[in-house]
């Protein structure tokens, strides 16, 4: 059996802007752990070879060409704005994110005004709200990314938009989530879920946080 026999296939997959073709090289000297490279071609129809690890990680997502023409078109690389927009591609169309099982593979996806440019992104964010101190949120968190679906919200209101989130009595009144039970007991979020995650009594929720001795 070849070296070759026992390696995931690439080939027929994109990642990003890559298509990967069938075609793989490329070992580390002793062979025991194979760096391949695969054959891929990027939209604008530039070839490369590019490591498996890149393109499984997301790390590679197109040709430098590509990349380089869009730093500096839109100046954005490096701003959280950009991260943002990054991000919200890896957990909708990259299979090797670890959050793309609760996106795109429940078929979240990102409107093409938004996928294909980020300006068009920069310039709805701009224009809605944005600033450092929030985060993108979907109104409704089975829909999409798309203009009419998204807003700007703090940390702890899109705590209260989560998809998990579930009523909670205390105190003979019913909360609509965990997030707005801390709010109204002063408590941090983490604090509380964890105490009702872990099967405290309604009684013991809002007891103080005890300090290391």
């Amino acid at each position: 059996m070849g070296k070759m026999d026992n390696l995931q296939r690439l080939g027929g997959r994109r990642y990003g802007e890559w298509y990967v073709h069938d075609v793989a090289c490329g070992y580390d000297n002793d062979g025991a752990q194979p760096n391949i490279r695969w054959l891929c071609e990027c939209s604008c129809g530039t070839l490369a070879w590019v490591r498996a690890d890149k393109l499984k990680s997301g790390r590679s997502t197109r040709c430098r060409k590509c990349h380089d023409a869009e730093m500096t078109s839109h100046g954005g690389a490096g701003t959280r704005l950009y991260k943002i927009w990054v991000d919200m591609k890896h957990r909708c169309c990259n299979e090797n994110s670890k959050r793309y099982g609760d996106y795109g593979k429940r078929g979240i996806k990102i409107c093409d005004q938004w996928l294909n440019s980020y300006e068009n992104f920069r310039s709805w964010a701009l224009a809605n709200g944005y600033d450092d101190s929030l985060t993108i949120d979907r109104k409704n968190v089975n829909g999409d990314y798309t203009q009419e679906n998204c807003r700007w919200v703090t940390y702890r209101e899109q705590n209260r938009n989560r998809r998990d989130n579930r009523s909670v009595t205390y105190g003979g009144k019913v909360y609509g989530s965990i997030a707005e039970l801390a709010e109204a007991l002063g408590m941090k979020y983490k604090t509380l879920y964890t105490r009702i995650a872990s099967g405290w009594p309604p009684e013991r929720w809002a007891e103080p946080v005890r300090s290391a001795s």
